[in-house]
């Protein structure tokens, strides 16, 4: 003889949530989505944010900041005083964007100074080249017509919308030298002859 039992077994809560990702810093928002039965309700929510914070029992939507780059496992608890029931998403907190730069040129008035980010592959740049000029080029070239420090900051965007910290560097500008005469130990003499010329002195480097 074969005889076959059939129960029905009701699971009155099943657990599962949404997030939206944030730039780090930012807060994250975590939406409870999960399912149960029409007989019960959801008396409970406890959230765990994967980084060490204490859970937090609150609401069916939170917020979270996470502060240092890595990946995490958020998790959902959710009770209706009876059956508990859990739910788990992995997600990766990026670092923000690189602001670094480099300053190539000579630091005359007048010289021409290329300012180049660390990572070129950024969505957007934003500098401020200490005198009231801003500009959104990637990799701008400027000349300072006067001497004096400039503040040069740099900050940029990454795909996700995320904003770098600013980066600062002081560019100091000199006085372009001026030229002065050089003198001869005879200004009058034969071909073929040689004299020697004199720069005037304080130059650091010359070119004849």
């Amino acid at each position: 003889c074969l005889r076959i039992a059939e129960a029905i077994h009701q699971i009155p809560l099943f657990a599962r949530f949404d997030l939206e990702p944030a730039c780090l810093g930012s807060d994250w928002v975590f939406q409870d989505r999960s399912y149960y039965m029409p007989t019960t309700t959801i008396s409970q929510w406890v959230w765990d944010f994967g980084d060490g914070a204490p859970p937090l029992t609150g609401a069916q939507t939170e917020a979270h900041a996470y502060t240092t780059p890595n990946d995490y496992t958020a998790s959902l608890t959710i009770t209706n005083g009876v059956c508990s029931a859990s739910a788990t998403q992995n997600l990766t907190v990026a670092p923000l964007p690189d602001a670094e730069f480099t300053v190539n040129g000579g630091d005359c008035a007048g010289n021409t100074l290329s300012f180049l980010p660390n990572d070129a592959s950024l969505a957007a740049y934003l500098w401020q080249l200490g005198n009231g000029v801003s500009t959104a080029q990637p990799n701008p070239v400027y000349s300072y017509a006067s001497p004096g420090a400039y503040a040069v900051s740099l900050q940029t965007v990454n795909e996700q919308g995320c904003y770098s910290e600013p980066q600062t560097q002081i560019i100091t500008i000199t006085d372009a030298p001026e030229a002065q005469p050089i003198t001869a130990s005879d200004t009058l003499f034969c071909a073929g002859l040689s004299a020697p010329l004199t720069a005037p002195a304080g130059g650091a480097a010359y070119l004849w």
